[in-house]
């Protein structure tokens, strides 16, 4: 179990919480990441899409009043903005280190933007380093990176492991490396993430008194949201794990669209009732 957790809630207790957490709520504030919850992981980041049923729930989602929704992912501002296009969104990229609200106010966490020259060298280094690995590639996101081993051999993916992170050694004063879901991740050496953005986020844009922050993720990098945000709202993490800090899991994207309408019914219920 994650340092701090309990066993998460699953099954028809998830549901029931959220259904009356939002119908008392005075106003919502909803964090999403993207990859794993939203969109399906596929063997090439490039080609994850939005399921259009998907977008057409956080449309609606996003048109309700007092409601604001924040997509929260480790891809790169320009990445992410393209694959939302349309949706009036704040935007937390790169792992928290690039934040844009809603007006389109921008922030940068300044350990970024120090490391962009010396991201460029090991990403360098890195491509040189793996050539021998089929299927293997880096992704530089500008503020922070990728090493990508998902079509790799198995049999090959420990001695590329190793290769990778022998390097990463000797910039460890100037980076953090995060192991993932066959991926490496390379970001600036600041205690910050994806939890510590999205209460920087709410603390700018200050959501209404008695708002009710729901935050859903699947991966290792939500693991600091679901801790920061334990105690103000709801957590959510996708998939089969019994290792994390989030209150509730559900097993899968279609569990997440169950959310996504739960909470749209939900906030129209109790829109019409103080009507």
């Amino acid at each position: 179990m994650t340092a701090g957790s309990v066993r998460p809630i699953t099954g028809k207790r998830v549901f029931d919480e959220v259904r009356n957490r939002v119908q008392a709520a005075k106003a919502l504030a909803f964090f999403l990441d993207f990859d794993g919850t939203l969109s399906p992981i596929r063997r090439f980041p490039s080609t994850a899409t939005l399921p259009q049923v998907t977008a057409k729930l956080l449309g609606e989602l996003v048109r309700q009043p007092k409601v604001s929704l924040t997509i929260v992912t480790g891809r790169s501002l320009p990445d992410i903005r393209q694959r939302v296009r349309g949706l009036p969104l704040a935007l937390v990229a790169n792992h928290g280190f690039h934040i844009v609200d809603r007006r389109g106010d921008e922030w940068t966490h300044p350990a970024a933007r120090r490391a962009v020259g010396r991201l460029k060298s090991v990403t360098a280094q890195l491509t040189d380093a793996i050539t021998a690995y089929r299927g293997a590639f880096v992704e530089n996101k500008g503020l922070t990176a990728s090493v990508h081993f998902r079509t790799v051999h198995p049999r090959k993916i420990r001695a590329l492991r190793s290769n990778v992170l022998a390097i990463l050694r000797g910039y460890k004063s100037r980076f953090r490396v995060v192991t993932g879901n066959k991926v490496i991740e390379i970001r600036p050496a600041a205690t910050w993430g994806k939890g510590h953005a999205v209460l920087r986020l709410l603390h700018r844009t200050k959501p209404a008194n008695g708002a009710l922050v729901i935050y859903v993720g699947d991966d290792m990098t939500d693991e600091d949201a679901f801790t920061s945000l334990r105690s103000r709202g709801i957590t959510i993490r996708v998939g089969r794990t019994r290792k994390t800090a989030a209150r509730f899991t559900v097993r899968s994207l279609s569990g997440v669209r169950q959310i996504l309408r739960l909470i749209l019914i939900s906030w129209k219920i109790r829109a019409s009732s103080l009507e």
